[in-house]
């Protein structure tokens, strides 16, 4: 019997700050609003302000019509968010509960009617707005999902198994680290191309080593992730398989954290085992029993995460301006297996083979270069 034990590194630490204003390089994980403003007669309306704003953070931006009445605005963090438009002379509009996802490109038409400006027509309650904008196709993964699923060591990406044309041949890890990130998740083959041509970012910033491996932030850090399995989009690169953006969580006004320890050894024993424990044919239940259908092997997950707005005291007030994110994890894993090898005796380690003789005529060891017909066919 031979213990092997393995521990993560320090990589899976996890302490990122995360800013409103912050610059995304790479491919754009954020989203964004467009649409065109009109009255209601259809002409357009040139000029007309339209702001975006996140009710979590209750920052957001703005953006002025052209003379085609068209808007747009960019890099919006996911999350839920109300876009308002003014004009002189019209009512107020107003579009409430937005669901913006990782990387989504949503079109948002107004049609504003005659009225005071300090008059709204808000309309809440929609059915959830399709991605018309975009030309990638693929799947995403919300927060629901992320954290109800069963998923190996905490890994969210693993996920991406469950996308349609998705299957991987790397099993669950790379066997260097089977419970961080790594081929488990990158070594996918997508609608049929070559395992090992996928990419993974994260906030937009590409997220990969050399070796095909990514760093998988914690499990309690992870918003949502959308895997596109074609790639036919113009803001989408750099690999030939398929490229999944992870969005992290970021801060908000109300201060949020979690801390989870997640223990094997106080796992039930299984159904099958269970069932050969307590079979009267293979004897009584004694310890070594026990230890025998108990698994030896034990994993170990802990960690911490906690967002908010960036607060000091008598000198700054982040609330709708500043935000943070961080978060730790530590994995451990223990596994005890048993291997089986063959030692020859020690006369054949040094060359006496003459025990073999008494095998049997048939199995007598001779010079082939001396060898002569005998009785029998030998």
């Amino acid at each position: 019997m031979a213990a092997q034990r393995s521990r993560t590194r320090p990589w899976r630490l996890l302490a990122a700050l995360v800013l409103c204003a912050a610059a995304a390089a790479g491919q754009e994980s954020r989203g964004s609003i467009r649409g065109r403003v009109s009255d209601s007669t259809g002409a357009v309306m040139a000029g007309t302000k339209v702001q975006a704003t996140n009710l979590a953070t209750k920052s957001g931006a703005a953006s002025v019509t052209n003379e085609q009445g068209n808007y747009e605005i960019p890099y919006l963090l996911p999350g839920i968010y109300r876009v308002t438009v003014e004009a002189p002379g019209f009512k107020t509009a107003v579009r409430d509960q937005i669901e913006l996802r990782v990387s989504d490109r949503l079109t948002l038409d107004f049609a504003l009617q005659v009225g005071d400006v300090a008059e709204s027509v808000v309309v809440t309650g929609e059915t959830p707005l399709l991605e018309s904008a975009a030309a990638s196709i693929g799947m995403l993964m919300d927060q629901r999902r992320i954290s109800e699923l069963p998923i190996v060591g905490g890994n969210p990406v693993y996920l991406v198994r469950l996308s349609p044309g998705v299957a991987s041949n790397a099993g669950r890890g790379n066997g260097h680290d089977p419970y961080n990130a790594g081929a488990g998740t990158t070594l996918i083959v997508v609608n049929g191309t070559r395992s090992g041509s996928s990419e993974v970012t994260m906030d937009g910033t590409p997220n990969m080593t050399e070796l095909n491996n990514f760093y998988a932030p914690p499990q309690d850090m992870v918003q949502e992730f959308k895997i596109h399995t074609a790639t036919y989009d113009a803001s989408l690169g750099h690999a030939t398989g398929a490229v999944t953006n992870i969005s992290t969580k970021a801060g908000t006004n109300a201060l949020h954290g979690s801390a989870y320890v997640f223990q094997s050894r106080i796992r039930a024993i299984p159904w099958f085992s269970n069932r050969w424990l307590h079979d009267p044919t293979t004897g009584p239940i004694n310890d070594e029993k026990i230890r025998q259908v108990k698994q030896p092997y034990a994993h170990e997950r802990a960690g911490v995460t906690v967002r908010g707005p960036v607060l000091i005291p008598r000198l700054y007030n982040g609330r709708n301006r500043t935000f943070f994110s961080a978060g730790y994890e530590r994995a451990y894993q223990s596994q005890t297996t048993s291997q089986t090898g063959t030692v020859p005796p020690a006369d054949q380690l040094r060359g006496d083979f003459s025990s073999l003789l008494r095998l049997g005529a048939q199995d007598q060891i001779y010079d082939p270069m001396t060898i002569t017909s005998a009785a029998g066919g030998r």
